[in-house]
């Protein structure tokens, strides 16, 4: 199962911090073509589930492509490539950064350092200034930044999303609103005959760091934004973040009581026929830094996944 989340043109922009969650549509559209080379069958979400429960018919080698997010790009640039190949897809849509109210504080924080020759933040109690004069120390600033943010509590992260919002003269609705898509949009990739939308959380939080009544209020309101705004039952899930401190047995039980069918981590690793537990579905990263035939054969190897578990393990 591959995971992507953005698909579009190439940027010249010297800093670009997320550029690993991006990729242009001609690497897209080769991907496609190799697969299709390599006898390797795209499949939908669904059927894949069912091959796994031994359930469905069709034998090989298959792939699945998955979305998180839900970003504009993905019905601008990726739907028409999935329509030329005739490729199923799932795209994992959150339905705060849809309507404005997500906390994405990895894109402010991107936007300020961006934006600015030096950014000075409070982190639980530390202040952090960074320089951010030139492309190094952007890459530097942003690198030390996310750490102490990405370990935060939501409340932390909250607060310090609020203070670059004020500091830096930033809007995060803004910001969502010109990158994101709106409902119409949704509706129009879930009515494409292509694209299966599913839930990806209401503001995109770590569910491990929030309270049991909050958590399931993330995935149970999450699932039912997308439904009331689309008219379809939504059946599958992708964790926020997707990695062992973003969730687990806890989270796993809420998404099962919510009568979800699957739900995707973003730890390396395959889907393969026989297995059943479906909510904790391993992804293969189709990574923007390294956008080549080549990189994806390796990565249908099985190698990088089989040494990020074995890296995984010995961090335990």
């Amino acid at each position: 199962m591959f995971m992507l989340h953005r698909v579009r043109p190439r940027s010249d922009a010297p800093f670009q911090p997320n550029g690993h969650l991006e990729v242009t549509p001609e690497f897209l559209d080769a991907v496609l073509t190799h697969l299709k080379e390599q006898r390797i069958e795209v499949i939908s979400l669904s059927d894949a589930a069912a091959r796994m429960r031994g359930e469905g018919s069709g034998s090989g080698r298959f792939a699945v492509l998955t979305f998180d997010d839900g970003y504009r790009d993905n019905l601008d640039h990726a739907l028409p490539i999935l329509q030329k190949h005739r490729a199923p897809a799932t795209v994992y849509v959150c339905s705060g950064m849809i309507d404005g109210t997500a906390n994405c504080w990895w894109l402010l924080l991107e936007r300020a350092i961006a934006e600015n020759k030096a950014v000075d933040l409070d982190i639980l109690g530390h202040r952090y200034t960074c320089d951010c004069a030139d492309e190094r120390s952007k890459n530097r600033a942003f690198s030390r930044l996310l750490l102490a943010l990405r370990s935060a509590p939501v409340d932390e992260q909250r607060r310090v999303s609020a203070e670059l919002c004020q500091r830096y003269g930033l809007d995060m609705a803004l910001m969502l609103k010109a990158e994101m898509l709106d409902w119409q949009g949704v509706r129009d990739l879930a009515t494409s005959g292509l694209v299966t939308v599913s839930g990806h959380s209401r503001t995109h939080a770590s569910l491990a760091g929030l309270s049991a009544s909050l958590c399931r209020e993330e995935i149970v309101g999450g699932c039912a934004d997308i439904e009331q705004q689309t008219g379809q039952r939504v059946v599958d899930f992708a964790y926020p973040f997707g990695r062992n401190r973003n969730f687990g047995r806890r989270e796993m039980a809420f998404v099962r009581q919510a009568g979800l069918q699957t739900a995707v981590s973003s730890k390396p690793g395959f889907m393969r026929s026989g297995e059943t537990d479906l909510l904790a579905i391993p992804r293969i990263s189709l990574n923007g830094h390294y956008q080549s035939i080549a990189y994806v054969d390796v990565l249908l190897s099985g190698l990088p996944a089989a040494c990020a578990r074995l890296t995984f393990a010995s961090l335990r």
